[in-house]
């Protein structure tokens, strides 16, 4: 199952009311009203990425990936993570994913057994995204 565009922005907008709340500052994000965030390079691949969401906490960076598939192709999503995760640490900052409750164990059973240095958050599932 894939979410909407507009669960996904629901989505968006619950994490950076959750930021504000824990007091990240300079958010950037792929949703109006925000500045989007920029492009990284991923030197390993070759490919640029843009992260969901940028904030700033602290003077440290924090990325932010929203995944809402389920399943998530872990073999596919491996690779991007690992790179944003080590590019992340480059920049003295921490990288974590957002995904549906269903795929937090699936995904940490993934981070863990890659040695990934990352966070996996869930806000909710985006059935019930409107109750939250």
């Amino acid at each position: 199952m894939i979410a909407t565009p507009a669960e996904h922005e629901k989505v968006i907008q619950l994490l950076i009311a959750k930021l504000q709340q824990e007091g990240f500052q300079q958010i950037q994000a792929k949703v109006s009203g925000y500045d989007p965030p920029n492009n990284i390079f991923l030197r390993d691949s070759g490919q640029t990425h843009t992260p969901s969401l940028v904030a700033v906490q602290d003077g440290r960076s924090f990325f932010f990936d929203i995944d809402l598939r389920s399943p998530i192709p872990l073999k596919l999503s491996r690779n991007k993570w690992g790179q944003m995760s080590r590019w992340a640490g480059m920049k003295y900052g921490r990288y974590f994913v957002v995904v549906q409750a269903s795929q937090v164990e699936p995904v940490n059973k993934l981070v863990e057994s890659e040695g990934l240095d990352m966070g996996v958050l869930t806000l909710a599932p985006t059935k019930n995204v409107d109750n939250d």
